[in-house]
């Protein structure tokens, strides 16, 4: 084949290698676009779900009971506390509806300290019946401070950062993934142009290093993000634990003949809260008079 003969193939391959590049870079920046999309979507749907108002969720200035017994919980208020040198006998009293049969209630969040051999429940009426009564463990946790919503705050504001980098990290490795695919299967394709197939896979070379570049980006993003996630996060669970405090719940289990409002009176022994005379003497010697 002669020269002239060569310049005419080339010349009619040339529209060839132009759609087949063509179609490569429509199919690859097609791909790429879908890629890049669905995670950016379903990051934006996750934000909007994290941000959403939560069922359930306390209001900052609610307490919070933890392992609460099954059964009726009666809300009590102290009526009555007597010190003594060694503590103090408290006295609670409460009322609560119940209907007929075998039902438990629970005074909830008394203090840890209190001695089951020191517990009294009276008061129940005509139509109930007391039966075992028992003490179980809890823990109650504080109305929460401005402190820690603050933290909680800005916990979630990183924590929401870290997830976008996150989403968009999985998305260039997709894209890593996607380009050397688009390479092999290019180099696989029958009749294709050696021309073509260099002009392909310089392009696909090119995507490569420009999502390498990103994806290197985001993993030093995320890394310099990490201390400062752990950091809120240590801080966040050390003020929750100092915000919270064992507590017993009363659990009395009663046999009831009848609808009816059961009035309950509890009472224990605590000590730490006492009694003790205290007496000061002042004595004058100018005047020979003591003050008492």
């Amino acid at each position: 084949m002669d020269n002239r003969q060569q310049k005419a193939q080339i010349g009619d391959d040339l529209p060839v290698q132009e759609c087949a590049m063509t179609a490569f870079r429509v199919a690859a920046l097609a791909c790429l676009g879908l890629l890049l999309a669905a995670p950016a979507h379903a990051g934006a749907d996750s934000g909007k779900l994290k941000n959403a108002p939560q069922a359930g969720r306390w209001r900052p200035e609610t307490p919070l009971l933890r392992n609460l017994p099954v059964g009726t919980v009666v809300q009590t208020r102290i009526s009555k506390v007597e010190l003594y040198p060694g503590g103090a006998l408290i006295e609670r009293v409460g009322q609560v509806e119940v209907a007929p049969g075998d039902v438990r209630l629970v005074v909830p969040a008394l203090p840890y300290a209190v001695a089951v051999n020191s517990l009294q429940i009276s008061g129940f009426g005509k139509e109930a019946q007391a039966g075992s009564t028992f003490l179980e463990a809890g823990t109650l946790v504080e109305a929460r401070p401005k402190e820690l919503v603050d933290l909680e705050n800005a916990r979630d504001a990183v924590e929401r950062q870290d997830q976008g980098l996150a989403q968009r990290e999985e998305a260039l490795q997709a894209r890593l993934e996607l380009l050397t695919g688009l390479a092999a299967n290019a180099a696989g394709q029958a009749g294709i142009t050696p021309d073509a197939l260099a002009k392909m896979l310089d392009y696909a070379q090119q995507e490569r290093l420009r999502a390498m570049a990103d994806l290197a980006k985001v993993q030093e993003e995320r890394a310099l993000l990490a201390p400062k996630l752990e950091a809120l996060r240590k801080d966040h669970t050390e003020l929750q634990t100092k915000l919270q405090r064992p507590v017993k719940h009363v659990v009395v289990e009663v046999s009831v003949l009848g609808r009816t409002k059961i009035p309950l009176r509890v009472r224990y022994f605590l000590a730490g809260p006492s009694w003790r005379p205290r007496h000061i003497a002042r004595y004058e010697p100018e005047t020979g008079q003591l003050q008492i």
